[in-house]
């Protein structure tokens, strides 16, 4: 599901885009539904929803593309980080519910370097976003979509 919806997302990231200047007024009910739509998508699927917000920021409310990018990063690390910690959550109510002999798909150092990193590489992906052609950084993206995407439609 997951490798088909960034497949999915990196056709429609290969649409004619607009380069900023010209944005729509801002509807606040079609912005909370389709941000309830990239947030439930992203939990029921266990993902970051930066790479969605990306897509919906660019033909929703038509921002810029180095605006959304830096949207999504703050949105990836945020939701990157909430899922770290309901993952913990989980493991502690697994633990109480006598299911601590299964082992635990990630440590709980693992879960503090997915969180510090994504803190970092954010920051990074900001500052690229704002040097870099806005042509390089669609390339970019849609090409870590696609070979992220073919790798789990793989496996």
């Amino acid at each position: 599901v997951v490798g088909t919806l960034q497949l999915s997302l990196a056709g429609v990231l290969l649409w004619p885009m607009t380069d900023g200047g010209i944005t729509r007024r801002m509807r606040k009910s079609v912005d909370a539904l389709c941000g309830g739509i990239v947030g439930g998508a992203s939990t029921l699927i266990g993902i970051g929803g930066g790479a969605y917000t990306i897509a919906y920021m660019v033909y929703g409310p038509r921002r810029s593309l180095r605006d959304a990018i830096a949207a999504g990063n703050v949105t990836g690390v945020a939701v990157g980080a909430l899922s770290v910690v309901g993952y913990g959550v989980s493991l502690l109510i697994a633990r109480e519910h006598g299911l601590e002999n299964r082992p635990a798909l990630i440590s709980a150092q693992g879960m503090a370097v997915l969180i510090v990193g994504g803190v970092v590489f954010s920051a990074l992906g900001v500052k690229l976003s704002r040097t870099m052609p806005t042509s390089t950084l669609r390339k970019i993206l849609v090409g870590l979509l696609a070979v992220s995407a073919v790798r789990l439609l793989i496996q």
